[in-house]
């Protein structure tokens, strides 16, 4: 399978996106896959996409096009890097399923909640992505203004049986680990604990919901680990 992982960011995030490409680059190297960054984003007029409002929704349709050209496309996001180089995107998408994506950090695995965190995500190609994209574009209208845009979309999309069938969600080990460093932060305190934390054996450790002087600190000090 020819695989594609993707990562970005706007200009806000440059200094944490620089950090955590060095392991994406390493990762690629190891597999033989193809890799490409983003730093600079444009509207998508057909679907109301703003390069200023919805880069969240505008990566989701940078991963669907680049299925043009492979099989597998996985967004990172620019706060998470990888920490366990073993790990096959195969191995990990290895269902006929259209996307892949793990529970939000805080709820358990056996949790009937199964709330999704999108920052990091797998696109398949499968017999029904042409559907799937279709179910994409026009649920997405209906949250164009949410704060957590494709978040949102793809829950809905998920909770209202319309693509159930057509997503698997996979351990956070995958794609949402994050890391208990995290509660050293300021904006951490007072959060509730975090369900199935990254640990060594962890695909990726995702520095989510901090400011960017916070994820380098936890960047550092998993570096030493």
């Amino acid at each position: 399978m020819k695989t594609l992982i993707l990562t970005g960011s706007d200009n806000k995030m440059f200094d944490i996106l620089d950090l955590t490409l060095k392991s994406k680059i390493k990762y690629c190297t190891k597999h033989g896959y193809d890799l490409m960054v983003k730093k600079q984003w444009s509207d998508i007029t057909e679907l109301n996409f703003s390069a200023e409002k919805n880069i969240g929704f505008i990566r989701v349709f940078t991963a669907f096009q680049r299925l043009s050209i492979y099989d597998l496309v996985v967004w990172i996001d620019a706060d998470a890097f990888i920490t366990n180089f073993d790990y096959k995107i195969e191995d990990i998408a290895n269902s006929d399923h259209c996307f892949f994506v793990s529970r939000d950090w805080f709820f358990d695995e056996n949790d009937q909640n199964i709330t999704v965190n999108t920052g990091n995500f797998i696109l398949k190609k499968t017999s029904e992505i042409n559907f799937f994209y279709e179910s994409f574009a026009k649920t997405s209208q209906m949250f164009l203004n949410d704060v957590t845009q494709e978040q949102r979309t793809f829950n809905y999309m998920y909770f209202s049986g319309m693509q159930t069938k057509n997503m698997r969600i996979v351990d956070k080990k995958y794609l949402n680990s994050v890391p208990e460093l995290m509660f050293e932060t300021e904006t951490w305190k007072g959060r509730r604990p975090i369900a199935n934390p990254w640990t060594k054996d962890c695909f990726i450790a995702h520095l989510t919901g901090a400011l960017n002087e916070e994820r380098i600190k936890v960047f550092n000090k998993i570096q030493s680990i």
